[in-house]
């Protein structure tokens, strides 16, 4: 399990006019937790509140943040000021792309021959370029660098 805090105290934070993220916590350290909106998944505590498969918001150059709802601001019994303990570890990433999708990609392309040439431990890092990053429009990009850069190979030798 990896926490991304641990028996933390945090100050709960209020921003008139934020929809759903009126309330929140900034969670410490997490600037530099890759992913997007949807693919930051976190469950843990927050006092002696249960939290789930819970979204973290992503906020440019600076520490991501999670929402805390009417429900759970009333069960704590919180308010905008008010300091919680949090707990709280990253739920793995579902792989986005499966091997068999860019295997498939690489032979519509005419590649997977290229591909199948190199060695094992040079096919698993390639794959590995594409399974590490964070969300599906980078797979994307990986997937067709990767195939460009199999046929500029298959093209000169």
């Amino acid at each position: 399990m990896s926490y991304i805090v641990r028996d933390q105290e945090l100050v709960l934070q209020h921003w008139p006019g934020k929809g759903a993220w009126t309330y929140h916590l900034i969670i410490p350290n997490s600037r530099d937790i890759p992913g997007t909106w949807g693919h930051i998944k976190v469950s843990g505590t927050i006092d002696d509140y249960t939290v789930e498969s819970r979204n973290l918001a992503p906020r440019k150059n600076q520490d991501k943040m999670l929402s805390v709802n009417a429900a759970i601001r009333q069960h704590l019994g919180k308010q905008a000021g008010d300091t919680v303990r949090v707990t709280l570890y990253r739920e793995p990433n579902p792989v986005l792309v499966r091997e068999a999708a860019v295997l498939a990609c690489l032979d519509d392309a005419g590649v997977l021959t290229s591909f199948n040439a190199r060695n094992a431990k040079d096919r698993r890092a390639l794959l590995h370029e594409v399974f590490s990053q964070p969300d599906a429009t980078r797979q994307e990009k990986k997937i067709l660098a990767l195939i460009a850069m199999l046929g500029l190979q298959s093209t000169t030798g």
